[in-house]
């Protein structure tokens, strides 16, 4: 295998080849990849230092030097044969998850092992992240993704009341080091051979849910707040496979349907869609400053009740101004005079 990283310079884009530094046959050096600014995490989940056994898998962290170089990286390594380690990666700084589905273990089910950056440089281990009465079966940790201190990890094959591999998602917080919280996921209107969770995505508030297995496929993206809000969007055809690849950002979702039929048999397709939270700010040059306060409720809008508008060029009262603080700083509300 081998990974292909494109930079934007003055004149167009560079294409650099990465290879493992120990990679062999069969390694699927590539199968996934996460990018956080300079750093690129690979997973190779059927590489094996020890060529006479069924691979654990492993994952590589490249940090980057310069346009074009990608100095030899770091090796993180599964802990058995079959655990299918790199399957699933994602990198936040200087964190990074790696999801281990373990298929071919036939002694526990699937892991989300965490690794944190020493101030040496090395990778240490740190938490491995599991579900609730999960089987190697389940496919959790198929998809992984990482914000800040909240990792989302997919069970995509997960039995539950609705029925067989319906699915599950995993939403893991960190309280401190080493304490993570766990919640449960599950589509509301769940079926059989859905998958949810078969892909996730993270960013800030907001969870972005692949299910693709049943029927058309579907999308959930849910806000998190006292509870998780969702909403649900299903793809055009049965058999498009919609959601069986997702991204998203602080402003945009991106959806695959690999099997759709528009253009061809499974010519496939792409959607894209934009966050915007208010009808007023498109021409302002600071659409996403605002979108972001909007998102962490900060500011609500200036039209009560339907709070669809920003009023971008309306002055802000001191008043207003300390309400802004307060909510940015989370300060506690003053008790009654």
């Amino acid at each position: 295998g081998a990974v292909y990283v494109f930079e934007q310079i003055k004149d167009g884009w560079s294409e650099t080849r990465l290879l493992a530094p120990d990679g062999s046959a069969h390694d699927r050096f590539g199968a996934s990849v996460a990018l956080d600014g300079g750093r690129l995490v690979v997973g190779a989940p059927e590489g094996h230092p020890d060529p006479s056994d069924d691979g654990p898998g492993t994952a590589y962290v490249f940090d980057r030097a310069q346009v074009g170089s990608w100095p030899d990286a770091s090796v993180l390594f599964g802990a058995e044969p079959g655990d299918r380690f790199g399957t699933s990666v994602a990198v936040a700084g200087d964190r990074v998850v790696v999801g281990a589905p373990k298929w071919l273990n036939l002694h526990q089910p699937g892991l989300a092992y965490v690794f944190e950056r020493s101030r040496s440089g090395g990778w240490q281990p740190g938490t491995e992240l599991g579900g609730v009465e999960t089987s190697r079966f389940d496919a959790f940790g198929y998809s992984v993704d990482l914000s800040d201190t909240t990792i989302s990890v997919g069970a995509g094959q997960e039995d539950a009341n609705a029925g067989s591999q319906q699915g599950a998602v995993y939403v893991f917080t960190q309280g401190r080091p080493d304490a993570w919280s766990r919640e449960r996921l599950e589509a509301s209107d769940a079926d059989p051979y859905d998958e949810f969770g078969r892909r996730v995505a993270i960013a800030d508030n907001r969870l972005l849910v692949g299910a693709p297995g049943g029927g058309r496929g579907a999308i959930y993206l849910l806000t998190e707040g006292a509870v998780w809000v969702s909403q649900k969007v299903q793809g055009l055809g049965t058999g498009s496979w919609f959601g069986d690849a997702v991204a998203l950002s602080d402003r945009y979702a991106v959806v695959g349907a690999w099997g759709e039929n528009t253009h061809g048999t499974t010519a496939g397709a792409v959607y894209v869609s934009v966050f915007d939270r208010f009808i007023d700010d498109n021409e302002s040059t600071f659409e996403a400053d605002i979108e972001w306060m909007a998102r962490h409720d900060i500011t609500q809008g200036c039209n009560l009740p339907e709070n669809d508008r920003f009023c971008p060029e309306d002055p802000v009262t001191r008043g207003q101004m300390a309400a802004f603080l307060a909510r940015a700083l989370k300060l506690p509300l003053p008790s009654p005079p």
